[in-house]
């Protein structure tokens, strides 16, 4: 009788089970931690259990981090990189909702009945391709100014077009666009009630 000697360590023979398990675990955890903070945030304002909540969740997620650092550097170096994409994705996602979130709620916005039917309107609406820097609603809610970054020019107007449809926004006014295309490519926008001549299309934000 013979026997053949096989070498369970070559990386071809190795199982991946516990690679596609740490993958699916690290997708689920950002996604469940991102969405948990994106639906408080959408009724911020409601109460103030709703910011302890909303740190309580930041501090997860910063421990969640942690955690899926250790996985990537186990990780062999194409899957990590795929990874830690998305994982960039993410943060990105999670600074964007944090901004809204802080420059809301550094205003008096003047009104009682809060702005969730708002913010829930600007998450339906987010676009991968544009990104807000600054917002704001102004007189109740009745005037709108914001400023962000886009990889296309076609982004913009589509994206105001898509939340003037919306029936959070369907009375509000949106302030005068202003669109300039940086060195890198992208183009930067603002929307607001002060400047006279636009750079794209016709007056209250409307192209």
């Amino acid at each position: 009788m013979s026997w053949q000697q096989i070498n369970l360590y070559l990386p071809e023979l190795q199982p991946s089970k516990e690679l596609l398990t740490a993958k699916s675990a690290v997708g689920v955890l950002i996604f469940a931690v991102v969405l948990c903070l994106g639906l408080s945030a959408l009724d911020i304002f409601e109460n103030q259990h709703q910011k302890q909540k909303l740190q309580a969740l930041r501090a997860d997620f910063d421990a969640g981090q942690q955690r899926m650092t250790e996985v990537l550097a186990a990780l062999p170096r194409s899957q990590a990189a795929v990874l830690q994409k998305e994982l960039d994705e993410q943060r990105a996602e999670l600074a964007r909702r944090e901004r809204i979130y802080q420059l809301i709620q550094s205003q008096n916005l003047g009104n009682s009945d809060g702005f969730s039917g708002q913010l829930q309107a600007l998450a339906r609406q987010h676009q991968s391709v544009l990104s807000l820097s600054a917002f704001s609603l102004l007189q109740g809610g009745q005037k709108i100014t914001m400023a962000g970054e886009a990889k296309i020019a076609e982004a913009v107007p589509q994206y105001l077009q898509r939340l003037q449809y919306e029936p959070a926004f369907a009375q509000a006014v949106f302030g005068n666009m202003m669109i300039e295309r940086t060195k890198s490519g992208r183009v930067q926008f603002s929307l607001t009630h002060d400047a006279q001549i636009t750079q794209a299309g016709g007056r209250n934000g409307r192209p």
